[in-house]
């Protein structure tokens, strides 16, 4: 099985989008969210057809 990861930055830039849609519109919040767990569950599902990053 293949492991996803995040590093710090990706979850600060989250965190942030997540902030700024809730001050326009919450919806739009849960909206991102959504597609970004589907988008999550895609990578996981077929990870050979996204590019492998190594680690230096």
């Amino acid at each position: 099985m293949h492991k996803l990861s995040f590093r710090p930055l990706d979850k600060d830039d989250v965190q942030s989008i997540i902030e700024y849609y809730d001050v326009i519109n919450p919806k739009l919040t849960e909206v991102f969210l959504i597609e970004l767990e589907d988008s999550i569950i895609h990578i996981k599902s077929r990870p050979e057809a996204f590019q492998k990053r190594l680690e230096r």
